[in-house]
């Protein structure tokens, strides 16, 4: 029994993998905001995760770029704080997290709304040259397991490429925005 359930993570595993590399070599500068909710989908069903968040930091807040899963809109219209909570614990040592047990580490999931039901959380830092740039985290899984470290280890695979993504995708709205700055200009100008 044992047996079968690994050689299905192992085919779940795989395919996420290959999904990850898909993505890969389709992104480009016309579908960066398209790929965020890619990736959060892959990263949800590679882990089998119920719900999959990434989020850039914005002050003492988190900004939500993109959520996947049975929990999606319950985050999306919330802003999660990240002070004395396991994001800001990410953020502060720049370091995965693995909360197996919610109910022993409520300070830690302070920041999860509580209509959020929690029954075990992963969360890894977004890297950019600068420093961190956010995270993604994921809680619950579907069939009621626990996270583990390898969940872990391809949480951080994706943030691979979800980090310089978002960067792209920061640059390029910035970018956006100075070009109509100047072409207000120009018009004055004119």
């Amino acid at each position: 029994m044992k047996n079968k359930h690994t050689i299905e993570q192992c085919k779940r595993y795989a395919s996420g993998l290959h999904r990850l590399q898909n993505l890969c070599t389709s992104i480009n500068k016309e579908n960066l905001k398209d790929a965020l909710p890619m990736i959060t989908k892959g990263i949800a069903r590679l882990i089998n995760a119920e719900t999959v968040v990434a989020c850039i930091i914005e002050g003492d807040k988190l900004e939500l770029l993109s959520a996947y899963g049975k929990q999606a809109k319950a985050i999306s219209i919330q802003n999660i704080n990240i002070k004395n909570s396991a994001c800001s614990w990410i953020l502060k040592n720049k370091k995965p997290i693995l909360i197996d047990n919610p109910l022993r580490n409520k300070r830690i999931l302070k920041g999860i709304p509580d209509n959020i039901r929690t029954d075990s959380f992963i969360g890894v830092p977004l890297f950019s040259e600068k420093g961190v740039l956010g995270v993604i985290f994921a809680f619950n899984k579907k069939n009621r397991d626990l996270f583990t470290k390898q969940d872990i280890n391809f949480l951080n695979i994706f943030s691979t490429v979800a980090s310089p993504l978002i960067e792209n995708i920061r640059l390029n709205e910035r970018q956006n925005q100075i070009q109509k700055e100047l072409s207000a200009l120009q018009s004055i100008i004119d």
